[in-house]
């Protein structure tokens, strides 16, 4: 992801106590905010920086924007992990959904897939039956789009989801 955003030190000050009090801006946040820098928050990275570097979808298994699409969604969940768990960021749920995860047929956005076998407290498994016993153009599209259990090798071998988790 370095290619897409960079943090400042946190040596660096760019805010500090006004003489009466209050926050002053320093001469340095004044030349980066004029263009260079910008500040952030979960929802401006998810829609400014995760879903930019989205490559094309689907992408294939295996292939070399791999490595990319698991790295946006692992850092998408615990960004939005973090504000679930503080019972904020209803709003930002909406951009997880263009997100990348990993399923039988490639990666494809969250939006467009659906729990498969092996997630908890899913149909999932019901639901690989009924695609596998429908044989129709529609329920093979339905497959590639179901998501890959959260233990899944192309989760990169740290479970891009805890199996019984919600982020």
């Amino acid at each position: 992801m370095r290619p897409f955003i960079a943090f400042l030190h946190e040596s660096i000050e760019v805010h500090v106590p006004g003489p009466e009090g209050g926050i002053r801006v320093t001469p340095i946040q004044r030349y980066l905010s004029s263009a260079l820098v910008q500040p952030f928050g979960v929802e401006q990275i998810l829609r400014n920086v995760l879903i930019p570097a989205t490559p094309a979808l689907p992408v294939s298994l295996g292939s070399k924007q791999e490595g990319l699409c698991r790295a946006i969604i692992q850092w998408g969940l615990r960004l939005v992990a973090n504000l679930v768990a503080k019972d904020k960021g209803e709003n930002t749920l909406k951009y997880l959904g263009r997100l990348p995860v990993p399923c039988q047929g490639g990666w494809f956005t969250l939006n467009d897939a659906s729990f498969g076998p092996g997630w908890n407290e899913t149909i999932g498994e019901h639901l690989q039956e009924y695609l596998l016993g429908a044989r129709t153009e529609e329920s093979r599209d339905a497959m590639d789009r179901l998501m890959l259990p959260p233990d899944h090798e192309f989760g990169g071998g740290c479970c891009i989801l805890k199996p019984g988790s919600s982020f």
